[in-house]
């Protein structure tokens, strides 16, 4: 997808869980069916809405594994354009997934 079609909806930022939820449908429809199966099983888990992105560190509440997965998307939409050969559907991919072993940590 070129750079200058990264919607300005996925470039904002994300505060809350219904923040971080609004993020991912944009981003579900912008990558498409075919992609789309790869996030899905991320963000239908029950568990990654509701555990913490760390322990100690960073996001230390139930819901802060999605809003910070969220940020992390769209601060890596954001880099896209900078990086004009760069694809937003495997761009978006990798930061949904990039943690999300944390729950079974």
């Amino acid at each position: 997808m070129p750079r200058q079609a990264i919607p300005p909806t996925l470039l904002h930022r994300v505060h809350s869980v219904d923040d971080a939820r609004s993020t991912f449908e944009e981003l579900n429809v912008r990558i498409g069916p075919r992609y789309r199966q790869l996030t899905e099983p991320v963000v239908q888990t029950d568990a990654f809405w509701k555990f913490p992105a760390s322990t100690s560190n960073h996001h230390v509440f139930a819901g802060g594994l999605a809003i910070h997965t969220a940020q992390v998307a769209v601060s890596a939409l954001d880099l896209l354009r900078h990086v004009p050969e760069a694809r937003l559907e495997l761009t978006a991919i990798a930061a949904i997934w990039h943690d999300f072993g944390k729950i079974w940590d």
